[in-house]
C-alpha cells in the first residue's frame, strides 16, 4: 500500500509540474474494484473513453501505473470549471461512464476539482464511498458487474461497426457484377436479401470473437477457439441460405482482423502490430493445410497465392488502401475496391477468367478505369456480368478495411509513455 501511495504522489506531482506550462489537465483513469483495473475489459475502456475527448489538447501522455491505464490531457485556453462540468456529464450520463474516473487540475491547485454530487455505487443508489465503508457488496460480484458491462457494451457497439462495414460494400451500386440492392450481378444463386440474411447470421458470430479476445491472453488458445466460432457461423449462413456460400471468405478474413485488433488493443500495441498478429495466427492456420488443386497450379505456374499469401504478409492489400479510406461515400470506397481489384491475388477471379493472360487483361481494365466517368463504370460493370466475373475476394477485404477503419475511429490503440 506504501508504495502505491507513493507511486501516486509521483503520478500527481507530475500533473502539478506539468501545469506550470499549461492551463488544465484532464486525468483519465478506471473506477474498478480490486485487479479489474488491470483487465483487459479496463483497457478497451480507457481506449474507447480517449476518443471521447473532445478536447484541443497540447499534451498527452498515457502510463500504466499501479492504478491501471491513465491518460492526462494537457489544455490551454478553457476554463477548470467548464472541463469539469463537461466530464462530470459524461461519468454520469455515459451507459459505461461510472466506470471511468475523470478528474480536473487547474494551474497552481494541487488537487483535482471537487464534484458537486456523489458518485453512485455500481449495484445500488446509495454512495459509493458508502458502500465502499460499510462493505456492503462482495469485491468478486463488483468485478464481476465492471467487466460485463463494460464488454457487452463494447461488443455492441463493435457489432454495429461489422454491421455498418457489411452494408456499405452491399449497398455500393454500380459494383463490377457483385450484388448490390439493384442487381444479382454476375450471381445466379445470390440476391440482394440473401446477402442480409447471410449478414443478420454471422454477424453474432463476429461479436463473439470481438468478446473472446478480450478475455483470453494465450494467444494460440484464442486461435483454437476463435476458428470454432467461425466455423459455427459459416454452418450457420449456409444452413440459413440454403447451402449459398455468401461470406465465408469474410468470416476469415474479418474475424482474423477482429481476433488481431482487439489483441493488440487489449495488449497496449499500436494499430500496426495487428498485421504481425494477422500473420502469427495465419501461419498457424494455414501449418498443415494444403492448397486445392487449382490453387496449387496457380501458385506453381503464376506464384499466384490468393487469400493465403494476403494473410501470410499482413494484408499487404488493406495496407495499401485504409489510406484511401478517408470518408464512406460511394466514390471513395468504388475508388478503394477498384485498388484492391488491381493488386489482390483473388482465386475465383483467376477460375473464372479461364487464364491467367485473361485474368491479367480484366486487370488491365480496372488500372486503366476512369473513376469519374459513370458511365465508363457501367460499361465495366456489364461487361463483368456478361463474362460472369467475381471479385468476392476484393469485396472481402473492402468490408475488413472500412471495419478497421471504423475501429480506429472508435478506440485509441494506447502507446505508454
Amino acid at each position: 500500500m506504501e508504495k502505491m501511495i507513493l507511486d501516486n504522489d509521483k503520478y500527481y506531482q507530475n500533473i502539478i509540474d506539468n501545469l506550470l506550462d499549461y492551463d488544465v489537465c484532464i486525468n483519465m483513469s478506471v473506477n474498478a474494484p480490486g485487479d479489474s483495473k488491470y483487465s483487459n475489459e479496463a483497457k478497451l475502456l480507457v481506449a474507447y473513453f480517449d476518443k471521447l475527448i473532445n478536447y484541443d489538447y497540447v499534451k498527452k501522455e498515457t502510463y500504466n501505473t499501479l492504478k491501471g491505464i491513465q491518460i492526462n490531457y494537457f489544455i490551454n485556453g478553457v476554463k477548470a470549471d467548464d472541463v469539469k462540468k463537461e466530464m462530470v456529464k459524461l461519468e454520469d450520463e455515459h451507459p459505461l461512464g461510472r466506470f471511468i474516473d475523470l478528474d480536473v487540475f487547474e494551474k497552481n491547485s494541487k488537487q483535482s476539482l471537487s464534484r458537486d454530487t456523489l458518485r453512485k455505487c455500481y449495484l445500488c443508489d446509495k454512495p459509493a464511498f458508502v458502500c465502499q465503508r460499510e462493505e456492503n457488496h462482495r469485491k468478486i460480484d463488483l468485478e464481476i458487474y465492471f467487466k460485463r458491462e463494460i464488454l457487452n457494451y463494447l461488443s455492441e457497439f463493435v457489432a454495429n461497426l461489422i454491421k455498418e462495414s457489411v452494408l456499405l460494400e452491399l449497398n455500393l451500386d454500380p459494383k463490377f457484377g457483385l450484388v448490390t440492392p439493384y442487381t444479382n450481378g454476375s450471381h445466379e444463386d445470390m440476391n440482394y436479401n440473401l446477402m442480409l440474411t447471410a449478414v443478420d447470421k454471422i454477424s453474432p458470430y463476429l461479436k463473439e470473437i470481438f468478446k473472446a479476445t478480450a478475455r483470453i491472453d494465450n494467444i494460440y488458445e484464442l486461435l483454437m477457439n476463435n476458428q470454432v466460432i467461425g466455423k459455427l457461423a459459416e454452418e450457420r449462413m449456409l444452413i440459413a441460405t440454403n447451402g449459398v456460400n455468401c461470406y465465408k471468405g469474410l468470416i476469415y478474413n474479418l474475424g482474423l482482423m477482429i481476433t488481431a485488433s482487439t489483441y493488440s488493443l487489449v495488449n497496449l500495441e499500436n494499430f500496426e502490430y495487428s498485421y504481425f498478429v494477422a500473420k502469427t495466427l495465419s501461419k498457424q492456420t494455414f501449418k498443415d493445410s494444403k492448397l486445392d488443386t487449382f490453387g496449387q497450379k496457380a501458385y506453381k505456374k503464376y506464384n499466384f497465392g490468393g487469400i493465403r499469401k494476403e494473410t501470410l504478409n499482413g494484408y499487404p492489400s488493406i495496407r495499401q488502401i485504409l489510406p484511401m479510406i478517408i470518408d464512406y461515400e460511394d466514390q471513395t470506397l468504388i475508388r478503394a475496391l477498384v485498388k484492391l481489384i488491381t493488386i489482390t491475388d483473388d482465386s475465383v477471379l483467376l477460375k473464372r477468367s479461364g487464364s491467367f493472360e485473361k485474368m491479367e487483361e480484366i486487370i488491365y481494365k480496372f488500372k486503366h478505369l476512369d473513376l469519374n466517368d459513370l458511365e465508363a463504370i457501367n460499361d465495366l460493370t456489364n461487361y463483368c456480368i456478361e463474362n460472369n466475373l467475381s471479385f468476392g475476394g476484393s469485396a472481402d477485404l473492402l468490408i475488413t478495411a472500412i471495419y478497421l477503419t471504423k475501429l480506429q475511429e472508435t478506440f485509441t490503440f494506447l502507446e505508454l509513455k
